[in-house]
């Protein structure tokens, strides 16, 4: 896995997050979430999702609230242990 970012949606009520399989091998993403600079975790996936390279997974959640000035990071790990991360400013802010 090593593609991954981050739309955000005006009213900090959406999260979204498309991730890409883009490696060597096929994978499981175990999990993704968004951190805040306030300490809030919001998470993304509550399920295992298989990967195929190339494969493209996108996720949501609409209960989390972030800001534009609060997002901190968004990150998955994946079943080989291989984690990618966004820092960037997430599309929409």
């Amino acid at each position: 896995m090593n593609g991954l970012s981050v739309a955000y949606t005006d009213g900090g009520t959406k999260v979204h997050a498309l991730i890409s399989s883009e490696g060597l091998e096929d994978t499981v993403l175990k999990n993704a979430w968004v951190a805040t600079t306030t300490g809030d975790i919001c998470m993304l996936n509550s399920a295992e999702v298989p990967l195929e390279v190339g494969d493209m997974y996108f996720a949501e959640n609409d209960s989390c609230a972030f800001t534009c000035d609060t997002f901190l990071v968004v990150r998955a790990t994946t079943t080989c242990g291989s984690s990618a991360e966004f820092k960037g400013t997430p599309d929409g802010c």
